[in-house]
């Protein structure tokens, strides 16, 4: 600033002198060299003028910058408080019974619930393994987790209909990202194979090393299926809960249809088992034929009577996910035991079995699938519900491709991520069921799914258990580094809804 001044006074002083030296020696005035002289300093002034400029701009950058900084940093500690809440435990029963009444409100109890959920999955993806979440789509879906948690704290509270409205449309957006979002996770370890992958200088066989990294990821990263089990875990929850709300404010709108008095948002009082696997056989078929051409026959049974087959309450989408997953496994494993490329003809290849369990002395429903697809090798049976393990290869060429080049060639969701049996074992147990596989190497596969009648969430009171014991360890690490730094001063959290008993499903009888 002071070097700018004094350029201005200089050509200020030559512009004076310009006027008052009027002569040479010969009398003439040197307009040139003044008018040279003068441009000169106007150039610098120019150039001056301008950094001062770039100055300013850097300065406001870096002052919005630490302003971010400090508005991040805020908004983690906010995420790491709503986090040390408690979440609701999901009772399927609960709530089927709480959504027949007229004056429910999910809304306030979404409001409420689904802050701390997503605050409680950034913190689990926050802490997983360093090489995992250093990937770029993880850090994509921690980024989306972070938009979702802003959302849901910036949205009024719903109590009238128009934020009622509102705050379901919200819902129905934040929605939208929550199939992506898994699909986009299990893009995280594929790239981290990969970059595994790319790590070895010399490779021969590039198929053979893709195998032994899909046994290295596991032993490298132990506890990663635990800690994803327990992420996929909260976000079915949440996932739940959200179509809940979605499906019923629908159904408030539009005219009653034939069978929706079974149906109370996605849950259906009176489940048909055997309808379910009707559906996935369907589908599944469908499926295999668009990719092979042909399929395999499917047989679908059931050990009870006609008309007298069992109905529970449950969530058909759940089931036909599934039941999809297994039939889809057990074609594909016929096909390339059985049949030959390029025509795959499946008509001497064995047909698969699907027998319904659904008697109604039973305890528990289950459903076997049976093929005679080669089987698992007992080596592979405890991988088979690993997120790490597949047994889709990778070429020379995909290990090379771009993340986007590589998303397209999966146009099944979850193919080839080897998302399908672990993430199916999730829904099953979400609500007190399992899916279990017994195998013999060079015959077949069969996979048991099994149902129970609770209905209660085995996750639900798992997650809640591990978060206290977090919040206990975590308030006991504070207090140490309070006593050592000598204060007991806690960080200033911004008020918040979640602290509002007034419609905390924890403060009243009946919720939502």
């Amino acid at each position: 600033m002071n070097k700018l001044k004094q350029l201005s006074g200089r050509l200020r002083q030559t512009q004076w002198k310009g006027r008052t030296r009027t002569t040479h020696a010969d009398g003439n005035i040197d307009v040139k060299r003044m008018l040279r002289e003068n441009d000169e300093l106007q150039k610098k002034l120019e150039v001056l003028t301008s950094k001062m400029e770039e100055w300013k701009a850097t300065q406001e950058k870096l002052e919005h910058r630490l302003e971010t900084v400090d508005q991040l940093h805020t908004r983690h500690e906010y995420i790491d408080f709503v986090a040390s809440k408690e979440i609701t435990p999901l009772n399927l029963g609960d709530l089927v019974e709480y959504c027949k009444h007229e004056d429910y409100k999910t809304h306030l109890f979404l409001h409420r619930e689904l802050p701390i959920r997503t605050a409680v999955a950034i913190h689990q993806l926050g802490h997983m393994p360093h090489g995992f979440t250093t990937m770029k789509s993880t850090r994509l879906v921690k980024q989306w987790l972070i938009d979702e948690f802003t959302m849901l704290t910036e949205a009024e509270k719903p109590d009238t209909p128009e934020r009622e409205e509102a705050f379901t449309k919200l819902l129905r957006k934040i929605h939208k990202k929550y199939q992506e979002s898994i699909i986009t996770l299990g893009k995280g370890l594929w790239e981290l194979k990969r970059d595994m992958l790319q790590n070895k200088v010399k490779i021969k066989d590039k198929k053979q090393e893709w195998s032994r990294i899909n046994e290295l990821i596991i032993q490298e990263y132990p506890q990663l299926q635990e800690e994803l089990d327990r992420y996929y875990a909260g976000r079915i929850s949440a996932g739940f809960l959200i179509r809940q709300h979605i499906a019923i404010a629908a159904m408030k709108k539009r005219p009653p249809r034939k069978g929706a008095e079974d149906y109370i948002g996605l849950v259906c009082r009176k489940t048909d088992l055997h309808k379910v696997c009707r559906g996935a056989i369907q589908e599944a078929k469908e499926i295999c034929e668009e990719q092979y051409g042909n399929s395999p026959e499917i047989k679908l049974t059931r050990t009870s009577k006609q008309g007298e087959g069992v109905q529970i309450p449950h969530i058909p989408a759940h089931l036909h996910y599934i039941l999809f997953e297994l039939l889809k496994n057990s074609l594909r494993a016929t096909i390339e035991k059985h049949c030959t490329a390029p025509k795959y003809d499946c008509s001497h290849a064995p047909r698969i079995e699907v027998t319904v369990c659904d008697t109604d002395r039973l305890e528990d429903l289950s459903v076997k699938v049976s093929d005679k697809g080669g089987g698992i090798p007992i080596d592979n049976m405890d991988k088979v519900m690993s997120y790490m393990y597949t047994t889709a290869e990778v070429s020379q060429f995909d290990v090379m491709l771009d993340d986007d080049e590589t998303a397209q060639q999966h146009t099944t969701p979850l193919a080839g991520f080897g998302y399908g049996l672990p993430i199916s074992r999730l829904y099953a147990q979400h609500f007190d069921g399992d899916l279990r596989l017994l195998s013999v190497e060079g015959h077949g596969t069969d996979a048991y799914l099994h149902l129970g009648r609770s209905l209660k969430s085995t996750f639900e009171t798992g997650l809640r258990n591990q978060r206290r014991e977090e919040s206990r360890k975590r308030k006991l690490a504070e207090s140490w580094l309070s006593k050592r730094r000598g204060s007991s001063d806690e960080p200033a959290i911004r008020p918040t809804s979640l602290d509002d008993p007034s419609y905390s499903p924890l403060g009243s009888t009946r919720y939502p």
